[in-house]
């Protein structure tokens, strides 16, 4: 799949297969098709390169010395020079990392290349492409034409997709008896229109609503027309930064100040050529979530995805235009959709939020059966699970809410695949919770690094901490022995312990952790059921709690 979105001019063929990548048609619309909607107006090229015959002839003699050239060819001169100079111009602009930031040759109209350019698609300007051919050279095999693509390509912006896109949702669908072969052959010949037979065995379905859309859509043009040229702009921008690159990938603070500065001057840039000012593109961003809620509803989900990405374009120049703020935009932008909360954070969730939400909701639950009855300062409030994701983030723990994220996806999967990704979670949660404990002796001022897990929750659980488990760990530790029981057998005995009193649920917590740690580390976790890994889960949410309160 290739990656379009925010091209600032591409092919018909790019077009065409950018249709199919966004899955709107299975194969690329008709070049008919394409032909049709140029003619009337509906969907148009923004550019056209129209040469004279001689030009692309002396092309052809250069690239083919021994053919038979079918005219007269250009030659050496100006006119030569200016079309050359226009080809590379167009081919050149997408690498900025090598020839430099630029405006665009097709935006930038230069006097010698204005003849070549065709920038009016009115109706009366139409041109059959059929008569776009040249005849270029002869041949033993017979006569050589270029074709429009190959010498008089049409260009097109990334947003046209949405015109297109409404265009081939719409139109007029057609039931009829399949074998009626008097019908069927009448259809083929193309007098499905006049066919007195047909209008009263069929059945027609209009699509009133795409025909809106596209009045809509075209009320916008100069809207999308400005965020696109920010798009492409500021991509061409980037390019130049490319080489400041650490050995990270990351551009250094100083160069991305750089950056961010010029971003900012291309934005008020498009501001200024467009005419918009800061309230018609927040409205547009509005109209934008109409129309992604509408293909979010009636597909592809990849057209949603595409008004997403320029919904974010959107926001992005009227923020480095005008320096508004991220949330000023979300109020102003309000409820455009049937949710029960600003659009744009339906379309745009904050992952750590969202995460962060279920994480909570889900330890409540557990905290609640199991932590509640516990002495302090094990039992936990919800104000205190927010403290302990506050913790969790300051340190950078993020895989926390990763981990409960990948499980929710993979519990109502139940086949081999997912019963290894759910076991491979399980593995990396157990990890996770040893860096807990990392982090929990680093806040008691001491060094984790060179001991093991069992040694680390010695040092947590001792006679300094809440409660004293050392004799405990030693009394069992041979349950934690890999070599001797399957996990399953280990974890089952390990639920039966009363030792430590009224600690005794904190003791099983973290002997399980500390099992299921080595387990998953040396030998994996393979072939568990659904039930058995959320057990799993909870014994290891309800652990990284415990070492969480023994800070």
């Amino acid at each position: 799949m290739s990656n379009m979105f925010g091209r600032r001019y591409f092919s018909l063929k790019k077009l065409r297969d950018y249709a199919v990548d966004l899955d709107l048609c299975p194969h690329p619309p008709a070049e008919g098709l394409m032909e049709f909607l140029e003619r009337e107006g509906l969907l148009t090229p923004v550019r056209r390169l129209r040469f004279p015959d001689e030009i692309p002839r002396r092309l052809a003699s250069d690239r083919h010395e021994s053919v038979s050239i079918a005219g007269p060819i250009e030659p050496d001169g100006p006119r030569l020079d200016a079309a050359i100079t226009l080809l590379n111009g167009i081919s050149h602009w997408s690498d900025a990392r090598i020839y430099g930031e630029s405006e665009h040759v097709l935006d930038a109209l230069a006097d010698e290349h204005r003849p070549f350019i065709q920038t009016d698609f009115s109706p009366a300007a139409f041109t059959p492409w059929q008569n776009l051919s040249i005849h270029l050279y002869d041949t033993d095999r017979g006569p050589v034409y270029s074709t429009a693509a190959q010498d008089t390509p049409a260009f097109y912006h990334y947003w046209q997709v949405f015109w297109l896109a409404t265009i081939l949702r719409s139109g007029v669908h057609l039931w009829f008896p399949l074998d009626d072969q008097a019908l069927y052959t009448e259809v083929l010949s193309g007098g499905a229109v006049s066919c007195e037979g047909l209008r009263r065995r069929s059945q027609q379905s209009i699509n009133l609503e795409a025909y809106q859309e596209l009045q809509s859509l075209r009320e916008y043009q100069a809207h999308f027309e400005a965020v696109g040229y920010f798009e492409a702009y500021t991509h061409n921008a980037l390019q130049t930064f490319q080489s400041d690159r650490d050995e990270n990938g990351r551009i250094p603070a100083r160069p991305w100040q750089r950056y961010l500065r010029r971003e900012r001057e291309i934005a008020q840039d498009t501001l200024s050529r467009s005419d918009l000012g800061e309230g018609a593109l927040v409205e547009f961003i509005g109209k934008q979530c109409e129309w992604w809620d509408n293909a979010r509803r009636v597909g592809p989900s990849a057209l949603s995805n595409e008004y997403k990405r320029n919904i974010r374009s959107t926001i992005m120049l009227v923020r480095a235009a005008t320096g508004i703020d991220s949330q000023d935009v979300v109020q102003r932008v309000g409820r455009r959709t049937g949710h029960f909360r600003p659009t744009l954070e339906v379309i745009f969730p904050d992952w750590t939020e969202e995460q962060r939400d279920l994480t909570v909701r889900s330890l409540k639950h557990w905290a609640d059966e199991s932590l509640a009855s516990l002495p302090n300062p094990f039992p936990v409030s919800e104000a205190e699970l927010n403290g302990f994701c506050d913790w969790l983030e300051e340190r950078g723990l993020y895989q926390y809410y990763w981990h409960f994220r990948r499980l929710v996806d993979l519990q109502n999967r139940d086949d081999p695949v997912h019963r290894a990704a759910s076991s491979a979670e399980v593995v990396g949660f157990a990890t996770l919770c040893e860096m807990i404990a990392n982090e929990v002796l680093r806040d008691q001022g001491r060094e984790p690094r060179g001991d093991t897990l069992p040694r680390k929750l010695k040092k947590i659980f001792n006679t300094n901490g809440p409660v004293d488990l050392g004799a405990m760990f030693d009394r069992y530790y041979a349950l934690t022995n890999t070599n001797r029981q399957s996990l399953p057998r280990r974890l089952a005995q390990i639920a039966r312990i009363n030792a430590g009193g009224p600690h005794s649920p904190v003791l099983r917590a973290l002997l399980s952790l500390w099992v299921i740690r080595n387990e998953g580390a040396h030998l994996g976790l393979l072939q568990f059921d659904p039930a058995r890994i959320v057990e799993m889960i909870r014994i290891l949410s309800l652990a990284s709690l415990m070492l969480w309160k023994a800070r």
